[in-house]
Order: C-alpha cells, then structure tokens, then sequence
C-alpha cells in the first residue's frame, strides 16, 4: 500500500514565545490549529480520477477524516501525529486507506509540511530523547507563514524571486468565513478564511484556511490526466478538556 507520511510540527522556541508575550490575546488571535489528540476534522466532496488501465473518467462521492492520534512532546517541540489528510484523495483508488501524517507549527506562525521519508525522519528524532533536532524541518517545507495577508508568498530559496509566483504557496484572498456549515465549529464570533494556493506546471493545489479552525476546504487538480478533488469540512470534533 503506497503510504504516504507528512509532519506539521509545532516547535515554540523561546525566542518567538517572548515576542508574543508582548502582544495582547487579540493581536495573538487563536490558536492557528488544534493538535489535541482526538482532534477530527470531517471532509466531504468529489473526487475524480482516471484508472490505470482505460480511458474512463471517474467520479465519486467521499467521505474523509483527519484525525490527531498522537502528539509527541520534546521540550519546545510538539508534533502531532495525523491518520488521514485530504491529499489522500489526489489519484484516488477505491482500496486507498488514509495515511498517516505528522502536523507542525514553528514559533507559534510557522507551519510546516513534511512528506515521504522526511516525515519518518522527523518522526523518528522527535521520538529520539538524545536528537537536538537540528535542522529538523527545510525551508521548502514552509508551509503557511502566520499571520497570513493576500499576496503573501511562502517559496524555497531557488524559487521567491519568480514574477509568476508559481512553486510558492500564495495567499490569494481573505474573506469572512462562514463556520455554520461546519458541525462542532464556533459559528458566532469573527472568523477569517483564507484562501492559500501553490500552482505548478503540471497541477495545483488550493486550501482554504481558518486560525483556530485549520484547513476548511481542499482542492486539487492534474493538468493533464483526469485527477481532481473538491472537499470542504463538514465537522470539527475537539476533545472537551
């Protein structure tokens, strides 16, 4: 089975702590995402997909489910374990199982998305007690970088200085965010969503973003063989404490 790891880590080192020690709760805004074990996100939506073997163009309704099964504490260092993301569903077969993933967030504004055998490293050090974690996650692995603004870009070093923004995570808008379809999720209040791209050649990948919430929606699509996926979230379980 093609099993995929990827890793959020949330690292909070002592100089970005004591930064946002000086701001107030309100500049600080929520929690960019909940890692408590038991943490379910409940995605609904299409997918379509084209079989190896044929012509046939596929489309299926799904149903699919993040949740955090284990967090793993180093110090400054927390890293949540993920069974389950909606990139699963990029190529999709029907005997596809959820992978497993670790989620993490650097200095309280920096998250990071590790894949493939960098996952299992990053694993495998966080579970070492005598591993000083240098240079546990790359530049490239930036995922979001907080607080999030339209047109901000997140890019590897050999790519931030492209005037197309393409192979960069951009965020392209910011809108208020309708929490009422989502069950379990704070509807009252203020909310923000943002919608964050990264664009290739060959495909693109959009996610919809919500401090305190996390991921609110996923859209994929292959700009060439028929694969695609458009899921949002429908539920957001968190453990009462």
């Amino acid at each position: 089975m093609h099993r995929l790891l990827a890793v959020l880590i949330a690292l909070d080192f002592t100089h970005a702590a004591g930064a946002l020690q000086g701001q107030s709760a309100h500049e600080r805004g929520p929690a960019p995402i909940p890692l408590d074990i038991g943490t379910t996100w409940v995605y609904k939506g299409t997918v379509w997909w084209t079989p190896r073997i044929g012509r046939a163009i596929y489309k299926e309704r799904v149903t699919w489910a993040v949740e955090v099964a284990d967090t793993i504490m180093r110090g400054n260092v927390r890293a949540a374990v993920l069974k389950g993301n909606p990139q699963d569903l990029a190529w999709l077969d029907r005997e596809r199982l959820p992978s497993e993933y670790l989620l993490v967030q650097v200095g309280g504004t920096r998250l990071y998305l590790l894949g493939g055998e960098r996952a299992l490293q990053a694993e495998r050090r966080l579970r070492d007690p005598q591993d000083a974690l240098v240079n546990l996650v790359r530049e490239s692995e930036l995922l979001l970088d907080l607080p999030l603004r339209p047109g901000k870009r997140v890019c590897g070093a050999d790519q931030i200085t492209r005037s197309d923004a393409y192979y960069c995570w951009v965020v392209e808008s910011e809108t208020p965010a309708d929490l009422r379809p989502v069950r379990g999720a704070e509807a009252g209040g203020e909310h923000t969503l943002y919608t964050v791209t990264l664009r290739t050649a060959g495909e693109h990948h959009v996610w919809g973003f919500v401090p305190g919430v996390g991921f609110t929606s996923y859209a994929f699509g292959h700009h060439g063989t028929v694969a695609a996926v458009e899921v949002d979230l429908v539920e957001l379980r968190v453990p009462r404490p």
